[in-house]
């Protein structure tokens, strides 16, 4: 199963489920009504979806007052980062939003993805934010 954790996503839950106990290790078929390039397609567009909810959360400047956007973060470093820690965080992600609409491929798993992509990483700079003011104190 740790071979196929980049390829299946849980798209087609009853039929893997019924071919995996025949085809433990080998090549995942995705079933007659979903082909490889439509779960490569929709997969792209969730990731670009997901990187750019983490991305866009450092421009603005949410739960600051100040308005606007923040431009300083328009740097290549900061979008390359934001793309590798949606590619990190991807594969468990589309795991359990496969798991929430049945497998079926929908809009709704870009906007899931940027959604959390988004309050993701505002979660996680307030954790973080706070555990390091304890530490301070």
């Amino acid at each position: 199963m740790a071979k196929f954790f980049f390829t299946n996503f849980g798209f087609n839950p009853e039929y893997e489920l019924a071919t995996e106990r025949r085809k433990r290790f080998q090549e995942i078929e995705y079933g007659p009504s979903k082909s490889k390039s439509k779960i490569a397609f929709w997969t792209a567009i969730i990731y670009v979806a997901l990187s750019l909810g983490i991305f866009l959360r450092r421009t603005v400047n949410f739960p600051d007052p100040l308005p606007g956007l923040n431009t300083l973060v328009f740097k290549w470093s900061i979008v390359a980062a934001s793309f590798i820690i949606g590619l990190a965080v991807l594969a468990p992600l589309l795991r359990v939003i496969s798991k929430f609409h049945k497998g079926q491929l929908s809009w709704q798993h870009c906007l899931t993805a940027f959604t959390i992509g988004f309050f993701g990483d505002m979660t996680f700079d307030f954790l973080i934010s706070n555990f390091i003011s304890v530490l301070k104190s």
